[in-house]
Formats: structure tokens, sequence, C-alpha cells
């Protein structure tokens, strides 16, 4: 099988196909595209996800001192204490 006969059945396939070879590079570029404006979205959902899971320990690891520190830190904590039912004395409102 020589060289020019692949060549010759390439463009016959081409021509078959009726694919103009510019036709194919504006698909491809049009698709690159796609694949950057996708990674880039990807990237941008990725750090925002970070920063939130970040953000949600810190908040957690807050309130978890808030509940062990006795409310020494002056911020109102009645969400905390909804569930919370016995209690010993009101001094611990």
């Amino acid at each position: 099988m020589s060289e020019s006969h692949v060549k010759l059945s390439w463009r016959t396939a081409i021509e078959r196909l009726d694919l103009q070879p510019d036709r194919l590079d504006r698909q491809q570029s049009r698709i690159r595209a796609e694949h950057r404006e996708t990674t880039s979205r990807v990237r941008l959902l990725h750090r925002l996800f970070r920063h939130l899971k970040t953000w949600n320990l810190h908040h957690r690891h807050r309130m978890n001192e808030r509940m062990w520190n006795g409310g020494s830190d002056g911020i109102p904590r009645r969400r905390l204490r909804r569930h919370r039912h016995f209690v010993s004395w009101p001094s611990d409102f």
C-alpha cells in the first residue's frame, strides 16, 4: 500500500463526505474554544467550592468554640441554645 494510494483514498473519502478542509478547521477551533470555556468554568467552580469548604470548616470550628467556652465572646447565642434542654440554672442563659 503506497503513500499515493493512501492519499488518494483519503481524498475520495473527504469528497464523498463533502467535508471541506476549512470547514473542518472551523469546527476544530469551535470545539477548542468550547473546551477552553468549560475548563475555565470548572476551575472557577472548583475555587468557589474550595472557599465554601474552608468557610464551612471555619464556621463549624467557631460554633464549637462558642459552645465550649461558655459564651464569653459576647455573641448572642440563641440558635445554639435552642436545642439545649436541660438547663441547670438561669445563669446559663
